[in-house]
């Protein structure tokens, strides 16, 4: 059972020169985009709808999650990540996100440990802690 059920979004720096403008398939496909290697999510589907339209995305830069924030904040780059995690960046990066004019496939967030440490206390009192955290978000 997943921890959290979310959507993709498309986030940016808060002054992007995008951000007032419609999000069509055009302004899409024209911006460059930083592509997270370290998440391994499939954000093919914006790819897909792209070319639906005779378009395609252009990745102008891959970096992990970790420096993410910082690309964003300092560049005219865009990524598509969940929400949560956007939602999470905002607060203390400035950024902001933005729907996607196309449809979004759900992303399940979950768990995943080894069965020998199902019953070790302190794998399982960490397990509840990040489950109870996420109820909160």
């Amino acid at each position: 059972m997943p921890l959290l059920d979310d959507r993709f979004v498309l986030a940016m720096r808060r002054d992007h020169p995008a951000e007032p403008g419609a999000l069509t398939a055009d302004a899409i496909a024209g911006l460059g985009y930083l592509e997270i290697s370290s998440s391994h999510e499939d954000t093919s589907f914006i790819d897909d709808w792209l070319g639906q339209h005779g378009l395609e995305r252009r990745i102008a830069h891959r970096a992990p999650y970790l420096s993410m924030a910082r690309i964003l904040s300092q560049s005219d780059l865009a990524a598509i990540l969940c929400r949560r995690i956007a939602e999470a960046y905002m607060r203390v990066d400035k950024l902001q996100f933005r729907e996607l004019p196309c449809p979004s496939p759900r992303v399940a967030i979950g768990m995943l440990w080894h069965r020998r440490l199902e019953n070790q206390p302190a794998h399982k009192w960490l397990r509840e802690l990040v489950e109870a955290v996420c109820k909160r978000l």
